[in-house]
């Protein structure tokens, strides 16, 4: 389900406090080699050039490729033994990567990556999800291909990997582009759970691309980085639907602006309103098998019809409904017109920040107990705080990933200094050729340290993301004739 599963994973997997960094650092410890941008300058490019996109929909193929990965895994005895071994080998360190034990493993899977690789190159890709077939039931949407593409991510990071490790480089990069093609692909769509897959595939490439950059043979890629989308995911598109899908979810809150109907109409629209919202809450209480029991809709039904006098008064004082019309009106009918004004106030509020850089967006926010509050003292139904939450932590997610690229980035600026002037910068301020981005959580520069015992290391990282990155750098030292 899109939205009922989305809600609690992105609590638990993105909520953070800014102010209060967290401990979970990533750190990443890797050497690299002094060496400026040499024509042609884009010689890598990190997504597939438009000469290369063959007219078609991207999607068949995705699916002909998850379907040959699960072909080949659906009769092992132990399939999760085999994925931790996948990805304990996508970090284990060239110097003991076993080159011959992955080259077999991957063998059994090239046709399924030689499908996602054609599927990079299809001009677009529309997943093609029933939506309006579900109705009302729109976030009820089933994406099981959206999460499977997680797996065929992990199984081109590891072929990424061997053909560094094997030095061939253009091979690698055709992979990382294939990737990063896949993480658009499946990000820029109509939900925040593709939104969230797609930043955790370019994760997952981004991870390799650092280990490319750190191979002595590959150029600075610090115009490819420049050219890179940025952010990586569009999350707009997204953001969007969700923004308005209450409205397919729930249309008797539009028809309530409508004066039509008596006191019976009314209170069946508001019961259908009701039951569908506790099934929302029902489908997201992954603990709760039972779903939504008779007594407790009967005791919340209760509740809701209970607020009506409040909420009349409310419509008028507070959200300028004529007192005469409000009185004359079913309460069923004032619950839901006030539902449908609360919402979109509080959704303006909530959403209208996420067209700012994060860092100027964070200030305006509101409160998340602004929701939990609403519960009890506004929208008797409470859709806000169904709706609302998981919006604001894509957002984070977007950037958290955009200053993973900005890294990378200030990497390659970093080794473009050391080219001309022989050492690692003192402080990123003297980096005086190619310029620095900033962190996009602050707009400020990334934190910068050169070791004083040893002027060859040094690190760069961002401090305020829920697992922030930090990079251990050692510059090579010239080999000697």
């Amino acid at each position: 389900m899109a939205l009922g599963i989305l809600a609690p994973v992105a609590q638990a997997q993105m909520l953070y406090t800014d102010s209060s960094p967290s401990p979970n650092t990533i750190t990443h410890t890797f050497d690299i080699s002094p060496k400026a941008p040499q024509p042609p300058i884009m010689k890598y490019r990190l997504l597939p050039s438009h000469y290369e996109l063959t007219p078609g929909n991207a999607s068949q193929l995705y699916h002909r490729a998850i379907l040959l990965t699960s072909q080949h895994t659906a009769n092992m005895e132990n399939p999760m033994e085999y994925w931790q071994k996948v990805d304990q080998w996508r970090s284990t360190p060239l110097e003991s990567f076993p080159i011959d034990e992955v080259e077999t493993l991957l063998n059994t899977h090239n046709g399924a990556l030689r499908e996602a690789s054609y599927a990079a190159r299809r001009s677009y890709c529309d997943w093609e999800l029933p939506t309006r077939e579900h109705g009302t039931d729109i976030f009820g949407v089933l994406l099981p291909e959206i999460q499977e593409m997680r797996t065929l991510a992990r199984l081109l990071s590891l072929r990424i990997r061997l053909r560094i490790a094997q030095g061939r480089l253009d091979e690698a990069f055709e992979d990382l582009q294939t990737g990063y093609a896949m993480a658009r692909h499946v990000g820029n769509r109509d939900f925040l759970v593709n939104a969230l897959v797609g930043i955790a595939i370019a994760g997952i490439m981004h991870e390799q691309l650092l280990e490319a950059i750190s191979q002595e043979s590959t150029p600075n890629l610090y115009w490819s980085l420049v050219n890179f989308p940025s952010p990586v995911i569009d999350i707009g598109n997204a953001v969007d639907v969700e923004r308005d899908g209450f409205l397919i979810m729930f249309p008797e809150l539009l028809e309530a602006e409508q004066a039509i109907g008596d006191q019976v109409y009314w209170d069946q629209k508001l019961t259908e309103v009701i039951t569908r919202t506790r099934q929302l809450v029902s489908a997201s209480n992954i603990g709760d098998p039972q779903g939504v029991k008779e007594w407790e809709a009967l005791a919340y039904r209760t509740a809701v019809f209970s607020q009506v006098p409040r909420v009349k008064q409310e419509l008028v004082e507070k959200m300028g409904f004529d007192q005469e019309e409000v009185n004359a009106m079913p309460g069923s009918r004032a619950i839901l017109l006030y539902s449908l004004n609360n919402y979109k106030r509080l959704r303006d509020e909530f959403l209208a920040p996420l067209g700012l850089p994060f860092y100027q967006a964070v200030n305006f926010y509101p409160d998340d107990n602004r929701l939990s509050s609403n519960i009890t003292s506004g929208d008797p139904i409470a859709l806000a705080s169904l709706l609302l939450p998981s919006s604001v932590q894509v957002q984070r997610a977007s950037v958290r990933d955009q200053s993973w690229v900005d890294m990378l980035r200030a990497t390659e600026a970093i080794r473009d200094h050391a080219a001309k002037h022989g050492s690692l910068p003192e402080t990123l301020d003297q980096v005086d050729g190619l310029p620095i981005p900033m962190n996009p959580y602050t707009n400020e520069p990334f934190i910068y340290t050169r070791d004083e015992n040893d002027p060859s290391q040094a690190t760069l990282e961002e401090t305020q993301s829920h697992l922030p990155h930090r990079f251990e750098i050692t510059l090579r030292q010239p080999k000697s004739n």
